[in-house]
């Protein structure tokens, strides 16, 4: 019965450890895309334009007389 108990307890602890590995990885994808590259603006931003001017388009379509 104890044996039982401490495989779950690892298994616990081994799921616990991969979250802070994923969200470390994360905030180092993330930084590498807020710096900019060859003088153009970070990935971030770019997304963000992106984003921005597909939301414009999206508003102007809607925005026509049927």
């Amino acid at each position: 019965m104890q044996t039982r108990f401490l495989l779950a307890a690892g298994r616990e602890r081994q799921s616990g450890q991969s979250m802070v590995e994923y969200t470390i990885l994360v905030g180092v994808v993330v930084a590498i895309f807020m710096f900019p590259f060859d003088g153009n603006p970070p990935l971030l931003q770019q997304f963000a334009d992106a984003i921005g001017a597909g939301f414009d388009r999206y508003l102007s379509a809607v925005a026509l007389p049927m």
